[in-house]
This record gives C-alpha cells, structure tokens and sequence, in this order.
C-alpha cells in the first residue's frame, strides 16, 4: 500500500491520511474486468471492430460476431467521445 496524503491539524491531536491498494493482482484484475464491461464494450468495437480481450476471455461464446458489413459501418463512426 502507498501513502498517498497524510495531515496533521495543529488544533487536534489527530491524522488523515489516505491508503492506496495498487499492487495487489486481484485489484488490478478487477479494475481491468470493470473497465471492460462498463466502458470498453461499447468503445472497443467502434474503435477496434471487436469486444475487448477481457471481456472476450469471460463471455466467450454468448458475445455476437460482427459481420463485414458491421465493421464497416463501426469504422469511422465516431465523431466525438464525452467522458463523465
């Protein structure tokens, strides 16, 4: 874990501080999967003509196939990206 902000209030005696988890496998194993599943797979077809790997890797069989046509109409689609 690392330390991301540690302070010290003068008129108490206490601290706050904030801990970060970014070295453990399965966190990063989550964000990936999070980030495929709510963001990627919508983005990921436009800009690439396929699911993301992640996604891939869960879904399998149940994700549909693009056809030619499919990809054609993805390519080039996308004018403007907002992100909130």
């Amino acid at each position: 874990m690392n330390l991301v902000g540690n302070t010290k209030r003068k008129d108490q005696n206490s601290s706050r501080f904030c801990l970060v988890r970014i070295s453990y496998k399965a966190d990063n194993l989550a964000t990936q999967r999070a980030r495929a599943f709510h963001l990627e797979w919508f983005l990921d077809p436009i800009t690439n003509e396929k699911y993301p790997k992640t996604m891939q890797n869960i879904a399998r069989r149940k994700l549909p196939r693009f056809t030619r046509n499919d990809k054609k109409m993805f390519k080039g689609s996308m004018d403007f990206l907002g992100v909130n």
